[in-house]
């Protein structure tokens, strides 16, 4: 697994981690409990900083080292200001278009400043676009969330009511199209789909979704399952294929396996993102204290555990 495909894995993960960092401060804006969320926050913004030190990114290192350090100067007043939270908001933006490769017009204050109640226009370059992160509905779960978009109403209803006989969430899309725009909103777990459909069909579905979440298992029940459509899908990370008509129990078994894949990936990569929280740490301290060959070769390790990853992602 080369570098290149490592950072892609690792932009994926990041846009989680930004996220989770938007929630929390827009948590704290709502008045919930403070630590909780400052905790979630910090961690983001820490294993950022590991990440991006991991890979090279040296500027988006230095950016969210600023951002880190401001946040945990705050720690002990337990509050955020409105211009405080809007500054972190718009810092993380700042690092989404450096991790993209872009350039940023954020401006970096220090402490003192930053604690001063002065209007948000004031902290950050008049160039940024005034547009807070939207907060993203948070779904409970039960066993897990799954899409099922096909344009025929009534077979939707049929899966429908299989799935959730297994206490699934369930959501119903009648095209490729309305799935991928709630995609981000619900975060399924997995998702079974029809192949020939209006507006986006099940390969141009696929595509899109796994731009942004590469995790997600994607399930095609399909009348029209042609030898050449299957391998266009398999080439696009498809999960499975089920035959219309389909058997009940099928689907609930692979629906079961394919979840318990997602959530397992998930939980993998949230132990891989707290490994970089604490190797953020460490890296400074081997820099800090010349132990280049043991840094380096920490690095090396650690872009074999993502290597692995990789390879258990891609195993169905």
């Amino acid at each position: 697994m080369n570098d290149d495909l490592m950072i892609k894995e690792f932009k994926i993960e990041a846009a989680e981690m930004f996220e989770s960092a938007e929630d929390g401060l827009l948590n704290i804006d709502k008045g919930l409990d403070f630590i909780s969320n400052y905790n979630s926050i910090f961690r983001s913004f820490h294993s950022l900083k590991g990440a991006a030190g991991m890979f090279g990114m040296e500027e988006l290192q230095l950016h969210m080292h600023k951002l880190e350090s401001l946040l945990e100067a705050q720690k002990k007043y337990g509050v955020m200001n409105k211009n405080q939270i809007d500054y972190f908001l718009y810092g993380i933006d700042g690092a989404k278009s450096l991790i993209d490769g872009n350039a940023t017009n954020f401006v970096h204050v220090d402490l003192e400043k930053f604690n001063i109640e002065i209007p948000v226009a004031s902290l950050i370059s008049p160039e940024i676009p005034k547009n807070a992160p939207i907060k993203t509905e948070k779904i409970i779960r039960k066993n897990g969330v799954v899409f099922i978009v096909d344009d025929e109403p009534e077979l939707v209803d049929i899966l429908s009511r299989i799935i959730e006989q297994n206490n699934y969430v369930v959501y119903k899309f009648y095209n490729g199209e309305e799935a991928v725009n709630s995609f981000e909103k619900y975060k399924p777990d997995i998702i079974l789909s029809d192949i020939l459909m209006p507006k986006l069909n099940g390969i141009e579905m696929i595509k899109a979704i796994h731009e942004v979440s590469a995790n997600t298992p994607v399930i095609f029940i399909s009348g029209n399952l042609s030898k050449e459509r299957m391998q266009e899908a398999l080439q696009f990370g498809a999960y499975a294929f089920i035959d219309k008509p389909f058997d009940n129990l099928t689907v609930k078994n692979l629906c079961r396996n394919a979840v318990k894949k997602s959530q397992a990936l998930n939980l993998l990569e949230k132990s891989i993102n707290y490994i970089l929280y604490q190797f953020s740490d460490l890296d400074e301290y081997l820099k800090s204290t010349g132990k280049e060959s043991l840094r380096q070769g920490l690095k090396a390790e650690l872009k074999v555990i993502l290597e692995q990853k990789k390879i258990l992602k891609d195993i169905s």
